[in-house]
């Protein structure tokens, strides 16, 4: 009897461990289809069509989707609650970098009246994963999402080590991401000069750095927030740059596109900076300003005056005598001489003499006897081979003896 009892007691014990380990093979069944999420997600078309009602409840408290992209660019997902709040996370395919990890989504939606949360992010080229699951409320919900592809042209531009060569005059088309916060380029330089790099970040913040070859002199570095995706921020950076390598890093600490691109320096590509100096009028020239582009050598002038003028002689006397005529008059500054005409004829159109001298005072010789002649002088000064003269001065008169 006892034997038979210790054998019942036995096979009761065999069958509980039976049983223990059938439930524990289901529960870790259950546990490894519900971690099993690439099964689990359905496919979310990119092109803005809502899904159907999804559920979150008791017995299924969470929702998988999965898309790919094959090219960088921007994502918007839209979320319609009827509830307060709802978990959403977009993740890369292995989970290893959370793209979006919102626990606490506040679409302050009912059951009624449903409320809708946008997310905008930069997603590189791959396979992502959107899980939405209770937070702490169940209740029905659904998705849409759109894709704009940037059309990248900057792929393999991860690090250092892998750089994109940048051709020069060839335009990058360039994402910083959510799961790729740099991008590395090389310029191979091959002549000695200045050279531009232009850039255009159609994001709110964008940072820019120049390095020598191994790292060890950072020979420049900026960055420009205020960028949009309808109006980018534009800026030039200018260096001098010996034949050699060089590396670029573009980075941010949000998503967005930028252009780039890099080429010698001409007068037409070159943001100006320009020095100034005055040039003074000359006798033969007008004054104007000098502007001239510290970088380029580009020049233009303005703010101009007019050329310096002898003044006109003053005081003017002519005194007759006998066969002669004596001229006299105040000296005018900076001349190199004076410039003496006469003639009999009032308005100096026939017979007109000149002659010239350094003096305030000149005799006149060899005049005709009782003839009235009339006199005007003007100053003159010698300028790079060139004579420059004045207003001649009033006429005066004077009869010959």
């Amino acid at each position: 009897m006892k034997l038979a009892k210790k054998f019942v007691a036995h096979l009761l014990m065999i069958a509980m461990l039976l049983l223990l380990g059938v439930g524990v093979q289901f529960r870790d069944t259950i546990v490894k289809a519900a971690g099993d999420y690439r099964s689990l997600a359905q496919n979310l078309p990119l092109n803005g069509t809502w899904t159907a009602d999804q559920w979150i409840t008791e017995n299924n408290e969470e929702q998988w989707y999965k898309f790919s992209v094959t090219d960088g660019g921007k994502l918007t997902l839209k979320i319609m609650g009827y509830m307060p709040e709802i978990r959403v996370n977009l993740a890369t395919e292995d989970l290893s970098q959370y793209v979006i990890n919102d626990n606490y989504c506040y679409t302050n939606g009912t059951d009624t009246s449903p409320g809708t949360k946008t997310y905008t992010e930069v997603l590189s080229a791959g396979t992502y994963y959107i899980k939405i699951s209770q937070s702490p409320y169940y209740g029905k919900f659904k998705i849409c999402a759109t894709f704009e592809n940037y059309g990248l042209t900057n792929q393999g531009a991860d690090s250092y080590d892998s750089p994109k060569v940048l051709p020069v005059n060839q335009t990058i088309t360039g994402a910083i991401t959510e799961t790729d916060k740099e991008d590395w380029y090389r310029l191979n330089v091959t002549t000695a000069g200045k050279y531009v790099i232009d850039i255009s970040a159609y994001m709110g913040s964008l940072y820019f750095n120049l390095y020598n070859q191994d790292l060890s002199d950072m020979l420049g570095s900026d960055g420009y927030p205020n960028g949009t995706e309808t109006t980018p921020r534009k800026w030039k950076e200018i260096y001098t740059l010996n034949p050699g390598s060089y590396y670029i890093k573009m980075s941010a600490s949000s998503g967005g596109k930028y252009l780039l691109s890099w080429s010698a320096l001409t007068q037409e590509n070159c943001s100006h900076d320009y020095d100034s100096t005055y040039v003074y009028a000359t006798y033969l020239s007008q004054g104007y300003r000098l502007h001239t582009c510290k970088n380029c050598g580009h020049q233009y002038k303005d703010e101009f005056s007019s050329k310096k003028v002898l003044n006109q002689v003053s005081y003017p006397y002519a005194s007759a005598g006998k066969r002669k005529m004596t001229v006299s008059f105040w000296s005018v500054s900076d001349a190199d001489g004076y410039q003496i005409r006469y003639s009999t004829n009032k308005k100096f159109k026939k017979d007109v003499k000149l002659v010239k001298t350094k003096s305030t005072r000149k005799t006149i010789k060899k005049l005709k006897r009782r003839k009235k002649y009339y006199v005007q002088i003007r100053a003159y000064k010698k300028v790079q081979g060139k004579t420059v003269y004045g207003k001649w001065s009033a006429k005066k008169s004077a009869k010959i003896k």
